[in-house]
């Protein structure tokens, strides 16, 4: 039962943390107006998002290892290892939704 909501779960989270992240980014123009260098945003942006990540993957690997039961999602790989593979795949995310925020000039898509 778990295995079947938490794929659901895992992908609003996805979802959510990516349109959430596109749409801060294009604000770093209003933030040039401002005299903020265009490094310190980028590498505020990704601190924030990494921390906020870092907390996903953690109750992520959590959920994917907690026994309920006689059963796990998954049982048989140690969870420091999922837990690198998701944080890994989390930061290429993060990767990839920074280069797709240089791709719009505005926050509005329509």
């Amino acid at each position: 039962m778990l295995g079947n909501e938490y794929g659901r779960i895992l992908a609003f989270f996805a979802i959510y943390i990516h349109i959430h992240f596109v749409y801060n980014c294009i604000y770093q123009e209003s933030m040039k107006l401002m005299g903020m260098k265009g490094w310190i945003y980028w590498a505020s942006s990704y601190s924030w998002y990494s921390i906020y990540v870092l907390i996903l993957v953690s109750l992520s690997t959590l959920i994917l290892h907690i026994k309920i039961g006689n059963a796990a999602v998954i049982t048989h790989t140690d969870p420091s290892i999922t837990f690198v593979f998701l944080l890994l795949f989390a930061f290429a995310n993060m990767t990839l939704c920074f280069v797709v925020t240089t791709l719009f000039s505005k926050g509005n898509l329509l």
